[in-house]
């Protein structure tokens, strides 16, 4: 299958930078294959598209990353932001975030309050704060930004 992509894309694979790792597989055919494809052998947990593979979700510290990411951007942005730009970064990006992770993992409900409350008032230096805004307030000002 691999020679087959070489032939029709004309794109080669280079196998020093491939890893091979498999789910339910015995140790000893994962290490056979990993050695017959000239690939490093994965360990688990690995990470695969952002994925902790093999990790256990009902463990918190499996959402780090996710947590992670959403503290380093509720940083970044919400300092220069206005309320209605916060709001649009909370819908588009902070949710997203969770909901990649969601579609594979059931999460903890102690890391569904976590994510909450980042995305509720985001980080502890940051004085103005969603509560004292009004609805109607806010999606003037939400229009005026689009």
């Amino acid at each position: 299958m691999l020679r087959c992509f070489e032939i029709v894309l004309g794109l080669k694979v280079n196998f020093c930078k491939c890893n091979f790792g498999a789910v339910g597989m015995e140790p000893s055919i994962m290490k056979s294959y990993a050695h017959l494809l000239n690939c490093k052998l994965l360990h688990f947990p690995f990470f695969y598209l952002g994925l902790p593979i093999g990790a256990n979700p009902r463990r918190a510290e499996t959402w780090n990353p996710i947590l992670q990411k959403l503290k380093k951007l509720s940083l970044w942005k919400s300092k220069t932001l206005s309320m209605a730009r916060r709001v649009c970064l909370i819908n588009f990006a902070l949710a997203s975030l969770p909901l990649f992770y969601l579609s594979f993992f059931k999460m903890p409900k102690k890391v569904a309050r976590q994510i909450k409350s980042i995305q509720r008032w985001g980080p502890k230096r940051v004085i103005r704060r969603f509560l004292g805004l009004s609805g109607t307030r806010l999606l003037n000002q939400r229009h005026k930004v689009d």
